[in-house]
């Protein structure tokens, strides 16, 4: 029987989609597996463990607070390097050597900044704005490394911990990503999310594809009416069918089976949107809206039952 869920995780854990949550109270103890489950999208999975597992914090830590110590070990990192970029600095190399050297310097210490100014903005839950900020401090990374092969300069590890530092910022991109909004909607729309667990919940997105479809169907019945449209919706009919065995095989615990008919539903709607286009219609914007919701939702369906 899977974990029920608390509705205060369940942002998190939708983001299964990318952002792979596994919890079941208000303080998640982050065991060898959660930080598995975190770690295992990286590139580099064992780096993202060891980063991890080197902080005590990593002991209470729930999904969040993991990415936030990897953007530490990124900031660790970046001091580290910074100080070994100080040392080489020395009065007889050539004046242009030691300008980047300086530079370097200046740019992982810029770096530190985005990394903190990252910290701050994943506690307050802006996702983008923390991949944004990690970008960034890579970028200036990449800069740096670029002008030193083109100097030949070298330190012993260099390689090593530039490597390191580019291993960890894939690591927190992928720890880190958006909150799918509609998703979350759909769930906490449905009274059951209060005790779902992981099948539960994608039960409930299932669900809310349905009743978009069922929208559609509508929708497309009344468009088809005005515009003489040979597609009355009936593509609609047969998704909603092959939704509702998605639904049987999904508790039967076929989740291959699942999958695919969520994806054959998707291919119907898709249908439906091509056919409508071809006529060169003017489709009103909330059906447009509602066909959007429909591709993300089945989406969201489709990652979350995929880690099954």
């Amino acid at each position: 029987m899977g974990l029920v869920l608390p509705l205060f995780h369940l942002t998190f854990f939708l983001l299964s989609i990318s952002f792979n949550y596994v919890g079941h109270r208000t303080h998640v103890f982050a065991d060898e597996a959660l930080i598995q489950l975190q770690c295992r999208n990286a590139e580099v999975p064992p780096t993202c463990i060891q980063c991890v597992e080197s902080d005590p914090r990593s002991q209470l830590a729930d999904k969040v607070a993991i990415a936030g110590i990897v953007i530490s070990c990124i900031s660790n990192s970046a001091k580290t390097i910074s100080g070994n970029l100080s040392d080489l600095i020395a009065p007889w190399l050539e004046k242009e050597v030691k300008r980047r050297l300086r530079e370097c310097v200046t740019e992982f210490s810029e770096a530190r900044t985005d990394l903190a100014k990252a910290i701050n903005m994943l506690k307050k839950k802006d996702y983008d704005e923390t991949n944004s900020l990690v970008v960034k401090a890579l970028h200036q990374e990449v800069e740096c490394r670029q002008s030193l092969s083109q100097y030949n300069i070298s330190y012993p590890y260099m390689e090593y911990y530039m490597t390191i530092y580019e291993q960890l910022s894939n690591a927190a991109l992928r720890i880190v990503d958006r909150v799918p909004p509609i998703c979350i909607q759909c769930v906490k729309s449905d009274p059951r999310s209060q005790s779902a667990d992981e099948v539960g919940i994608a039960a409930i997105v299932i669900s809310c594809l349905s009743n978009n479809a069922k929208t559609l169907s509508g929708n497309m019945t009344a468009l088809a009416s005005t515009y003489d449209i040979i597609s009355r919706g009936e593509e609609f009919f047969e998704t909603k069918n092959d939704l509702t065995k998605a639904t049987t095989l999904l508790e039967d615990k076929d989740y291959d089976g699942t999958n695919s008919l969520i994806n054959e539903a998707l291919q119907q709607e898709v249908a439906c949107q091509k056919n409508v286009l071809n006529y060169k219609v003017s489709i009103p914007f909330s059906m447009i809206y509602d066909m959007r919701v429909y591709d993300e939702l089945s989406d969201a369906a489709m990652r979350m039952i995929g880690m099954f």
